[in-house]
């Protein structure tokens, strides 16, 4: 019997060795239904096509080729969350301009890329060092010459402005000249920037008032306002931009086009949106992590919350907005961490959301100082409601 055993351990030990190599292979060879010409395209037309663009600000992935050879970075962007750019975390609040990827939509990837990337039925691209054939296969569809909303009724250049090579990303504050002779009813705004590589972000306020009027990302170019809701421009108003600027590595020339839409006339006056900032200060330490700011506001009346606009200081490793109601209860309405100074985002409401009278709308939001030098720290949130 003590002779069977070391034979016995040695058979295997052998057929183990034999056979790992061929586990290795299967996982190689693994064959797959995630086809790109089916589940991949509508992902990268839903969350990448914005930024992934012929002259975007990333490096296209239209087309077939241009997905396969760039697959592993795509997935380690996916897998790692850091593309699309999108820091709310699910479950806190739902909003119209999410562009994260589903856990769906994920797997899918991660699939297409493990299986060696089928275009369709069984088809791969082999021929890395060749030019695609010219033929009539599916891939991306993305036109940035189009206005989302249809026609504006007032289009307004902006004025050329220069970004320089070198450097950091920027913000830049831009005025423009509306002269509306009387008041007008916006119900809509869209932005349209000339070159997609230069602009990160845009926001718009009315330049007299301060009031945030909408903002445009590459993933989300719009803000509409719900049925009956509008934002007044005085006579006279203009409307100041605040552009944010990509760091380059060759001079450019930033251009683009704002779209206004005006409410119809009707018998019933529109809802007019106001605005409730929150925001806070501190003196951070050296080497400080976790400093909490925050700041609330008691509601006297029921409001209905449209949009929120976080502006962080550099540093900000998450921000939280929320609802204490009168009975006790609590209401996340954001949740951010993660958050990238290159991409500051708004977040729109899928749905305008309640707030009962006697709430208290509440901002907190999270440093910490990487440096030894104590330094001064601030956020803000705009909070639009009507």
């Amino acid at each position: 019997m003590r002779r069977i055993l070391p034979a016995v351990v040695i058979g295997a030990l052998v057929l183990s060795w034999t056979l790992w190599p061929l586990r290795g292979l299967a996982h190689v060879t693994t064959t797959n239904t995630v086809l790109f010409e089916r589940e991949i395209v509508r992902i990268l037309e839903a969350h990448c096509a914005a930024c992934h663009t012929d002259a975007g600000p990333a490096s296209p992935l239209l087309t077939y080729e241009q997905t396969w050879l760039d697959r592993e970075r795509v997935l380690a962007s996916v897998l790692e969350r850091r593309m699309p750019p999108w820091p709310a975390v699910p479950g806190y609040g739902e909003f119209a301009n999410d562009n994260a990827l589903t856990s769906r939509e994920r797997q899918f990837v991660v699939s297409w890329v493990e299986g060696l990337g089928p275009r369709n039925a069984g088809e791969r691209f082999l021929n890395v060092g060749g030019e695609p054939a010219a033929d009539d296969r599916v891939q991306v569809s993305f036109d940035s010459a189009e206005w989302l909303l249809g026609e504006p009724d007032l289009i307004v250049a902006l004025a050329p402005r220069v970004v320089d090579s070198g450097g950091e990303g920027r913000t830049e504050r831009v005025l423009l000249d509306l002269a509306p002779a009387s008041a007008r009813s916006i119900r809509a705004l869209e932005f349209r920037p000339d070159d997609r590589r230069i602009v990160r972000a845009a926001n718009f306020f009315v330049a007299e008032t301060g009031q945030w009027l909408g903002s445009w990302t590459p993933w989300y170019a719009f803000m509409a306002l719900p049925e009956g809701v509008a934002y007044r421009l005085p006579a006279g108003a203009r409307i100041a931009g605040e552009i944010r600027y990509a760091a380059m590595s060759e001079r450019a020339v930033a251009e683009g086009s704002l779209g206004l839409f005006f409410a119809e006339s009707s018998a019933t006056e529109p809802s007019i949106p106001t605005e409730l900032v929150l925001e806070a200060r501190d003196q951070l330490p050296g080497f400080a992590t976790g400093r909490r700011l925050q700041d609330e506001a008691r509601m006297d009346s029921e409001t209905r919350v449209l949009s929120l606009l976080p502006e962080l200081d550099p540093g900000a490793e998450s921000i939280e907005v929320s609802v204490r109601r009168p009975d006790g209860g609590t209401d996340i309405l954001l949740f951010a961490k993660d958050i990238s100074e290159e991409w500051p985002t708004p977040y729109v409401m899928s749905e305008p959301v309640l707030v009962p009278a006697g709430s208290v709308l509440r901002a907190t939001a999270y440093f910490a100082n990487r440096s030894e030098t104590p330094r001064a720290v601030a956020f803000r949130v705009r909070v639009s409601r009507f």
